[in-house]
Parts: structure tokens; C-alpha cells; sequence
């Protein structure tokens, strides 16, 4: 069994040697289970649409005794490897579809595709691998169990490499099932999948972090990775659909028994009240500086919101809290705007949680301190104006935090 040590000094390989992979890692869940088939896996987090690895250290204990690698220096290189090919599947975005939902029979014909396409750019595990096409007609050489690169095609992306293999099983007479193939036993892909609400808000997620694991590395991103990152750049996203998913998501406030609240039925016993996670908190900043179109825009679209959101605050801020209501749909038409003084969240986010409410949608134009210490405490999506204070903002996903531009 491996020591501990090694899996430690993995974990720094990443974040200290691979400046792009730093980030998107640290964004990243861990937990490390005994009983899983494989040496890895990916996969979305239901609740959050967070990137969550799974980690065996006694299956990589095995494959590195079965390979024979020995060293400090080269156990540890290998466990980076294979957290490197987690983090690829998650940035390629591989585990954001069910594969034997989408490819039948024919799923672990594209596992061994989107595993070529990773492993060729680890050293750690090419080295180990036998080409994808080896992997079909069942001559793989049993020193070298995983997938590498093809070995007919040049540069091809999961989608060409799985056509081809296709085609060529179908030459062969075979019928697309993958013939029991495991890969190497490197990594579990049934975890992929996601439901597509949980998907949107999990895609929108990996290309903000990508695109700050882009700026915090200074440009020094993998080359294999180019053609995705120009369309992650080139996609707009739709802050209507981003706020949407944000609140239907994991809210719902589940019920408990509390003598705070009267039984009604039966006297003697408890009441039920309804947990926090059930409401949404809206922070509305109301400064000079915010217009009052920005305004009526923002609550458009929060008034439609609250036809399947029952637990709905809105607390307006300018240096104080100037007014807190219980939503009503329809009620911004009427909603008096109060305060248009100077700017200081840090009272609407003390009352948020005075109010017990952690999950908070942030109306502002960013020319406010950013109160770190507080917001980390909430889950926050920020709804900027267009003109918003760019360094608010990137202080804000630095953080993690998901930030969308009304337009």
C-alpha cells in the first residue's frame, strides 16, 4: 500500500508544477473511498454542480505494484497522472454526459476514445498504454493496460477517434459492446452524468473556473486544450437562464419538528417549521450609482422566479439596510426604491444571516468593498450592471463565486 506521503506530495505536484491545473484542482472536491471499482473517478456533484473526485489509494496502490513503478519520485508523478486524467475529463467535459445513455452498447468504445485523448498528453500513463485501436481487436499488451494514443489517426477529438473505432469493430464483426474491455482499471466513467438542469449550471461553472485558471496562469495552458478554450471564450452567457438554475437549485426547504411552532392538529406535539435552505435572498444595491433601468430589469426577470419560489427576500442596501419584504409576485410594479445614498453590503449580508438565509442572488454595480470574510459564508450568484467595477468582479470568481453581466 502506498504511503500516504505519496498521495500528499501528488496533490502538490498539481498545484505547485502545473499552474493551469492549480486552480481548476482546487476548485475540486476530493474524497477518497476503498470501494470503488476503479482507481478514479469523476464526477458532478447533484446538489451544487460542483466537480467532485473520487479517489482509491489501495486500486492505485495495485496498478503501480502491477507496473512496476518504484521511487519516491516516480509514485508520486504516477497519482499526479491520474488526477491529471480526472481533471481532463472534467475540463473536456466528458463527465457531464450519461455515456451509456448517449452511446448504447457502444459506450466503452467512447470511453477508450476520451481516454486516448487524455493519456497521450500524460507522460505517467502513456508510457503504460497500448494504442485505441489495440484496445478493439483485443491485442493490447498486458504491460501496458491503459489507453493511449491512436495509432492510425493524428490529433483526433473523442467524437472522430469513437467514429473510427466504430467503424473499424464493425469491420471486425463485433457489436459495439467494448468486449468487456476495463482500461487498465484507471478510472470509473458510470459516474458521469448529470440531470440537465444540474448540467447547464455544471457547464457554466467549468468554463468560469477555466477561464480563471486562464488568467492566474498567465497564458500557460496545456496546448491540447486551444480549440476547447476558443469556444469557451467565444460562448455568451445568458444571465436570465444562469439566475434561473441558480435558484431552482437545491432549494427547496426541507421540514422538521420544532416546539417553536404550535401544532395545530394536535396540541401536544411539535410543529413543523421549514429549514433555511429553503430561501433565497435577493440583496438589492440601491446606491446612486445604480440606474434605475438596471433595477427594473433585474426584477423582470425575479418576478417570474417567484412562481416557483416561495421563500423569496429582498433586502435593500445602500451604506444600510433600507427596507427587507417577503417577495410577492407582481410586487416590484409597486416596490418602492429606498436609500440612493453611498455603498456598503456588509449589513445586507449580516442581516442575510441573521435571517438564516445562505443562498443570495447580489443586484450591484461592485463599487462596494468586497466583504471576503462574510460572503464566503453564503452561497452567491452576482448579478452585475454593465458598467460594474472589474476588480470587484474578479475578486468575486477568485473566490469561486459565479458572476453573470445583465445585458
Amino acid at each position: 500500500m502506498i504511503e500516504n506521503k505519496y498521495f500528499d506530495d501528488a496533490l502538490k505536484e498539481v498545484i505547485k508544477s502545473k499552474p493551469f491545473y492549480s486552480y481548476i484542482f482546487g476548485k475540486t472536491k476530493k474524497i477518497y473511498l476503498d470501494n470503488l471499482e476503479f482507481a478514479a473517478a469523476m464526477t458532478i456533484n447533484s446538489k451544487t454542480a460542483r466537480p467532485t473526485m473520487l479517489v482509491n489509494k489501495k486500486k492505485i496502490s495495485e496498478l503501480a505494484e502491477r507496473q512496476g513503478i518504484t521511487g519516491g519520485t516516480n509514485i508520486t508523478n504516477f497519482i499526479a497522472g491520474i488526477f491529471l486524467h480526472e481533471l481532463d475529463h472534467y475540463i473536456y467535459g466528458h463527465v457531464f454526459k450519461k455515456v451509456e445513455s448517449v452511446y448504447g452498447q457502444n459506450a466503452e468504445l467512447y470511453n477508450i476514445a476520451t481516454d486516448a485523448l487524455i493519456n497521450e498528453n500524460i507522460r505517467e500513463l502513456d508510457q503504460f498504454g497500448s494504442s485505441a485501436e489495440d484496445h478493439v481487436e483485443g491485442t493490447v499488451d498486458e504491460k501496458k493496460p491503459f489507453v493511449s494514443r491512436s495509432r492510425d489517426l493524428r490529433d483526433p477529438t473523442s467524437e472522430e477517434l469513437f467514429s473510427y473505432l466504430l467503424k473499424k469493430q464493425q469491420e471486425q464483426g463485433g457489436n459495439g459492446s467494448g468486449q468487456g474491455i476495463s482500461r487498465g482499471q484507471l478510472d470509473d466513467h458510470s459516474q458521469f452524468g448529470t440531470s440537465p438542469e444540474v448540467r447547464e449550471i455544471a457547464e457554466d461553472y467549468r468554463n468560469s473556473i477555466v477561464k480563471a485558471a486562464i488568467e492566474k496562469s498567465k497564458g500557460d495552458v496545456p496546448g491540447h486544450f486551444k480549440q476547447l478554450i476558443e469556444e469557451i471564450n467565444k460562448g455568451k452567457i445568458n444571465w436570465k437562464k444562469m439566475l434561473r438554475k441558480f435558484t431552482g437549485l437545491g432549494v427547496r426547504g426541507g421540514k422538521r419538528r420544532s416546539w417553536k411552532r404550535e401544532n395545530r392538529r394536535y396540541p401536544d406535539m411539535p410543529g413543523h417549521v421549514t429549514s433555511e435552505t429553503g430561501k433565497i435572498g435577493v440583496i438589492l444595491d440601491t446606491s446612486g450609482s445604480m440606474s434605475d433601468e438596471e433595477l427594473q430589469k433585474a426584477f423582470a426577470e425575479i418576478d417570474a422566479l417567484t412562481k416557483r419560489q416561495r421563500q423569496f427576500y429582498i433586502v435593500q442596501y445602500d451604506a444600510k439596510v433600507t427596507s427587507i419584504d417577503k417577495y410577492r409576485p407582481g410586487a416590484w410594479r409597486k416596490m418602492s426604491i429606498k436609500g440612493r445614498g453611498g455603498t456598503n453590503m456588509r449589513p445586507a449580508l449580516e442581516k442575510m444571516l441573521e435571517m438564516r438565509i445562505r443562498r443570495i442572488v447580489s443586484i450591484t454595480d461592485g463599487y462596494d468593498n468586497y466583504n471576503d470574510d462574510l460572503l464566503k459564508k453564503f452561497k452567491v450568484l452576482f448579478l452585475l450592471t454593465q458598467d460594474h467595477d472589474i476588480n470587484f468582479e474578479e475578486a468575486a470568481k477568485g473566490d469561486g463565486f459565479e458572476c453573470v453581466t445583465m445585458r
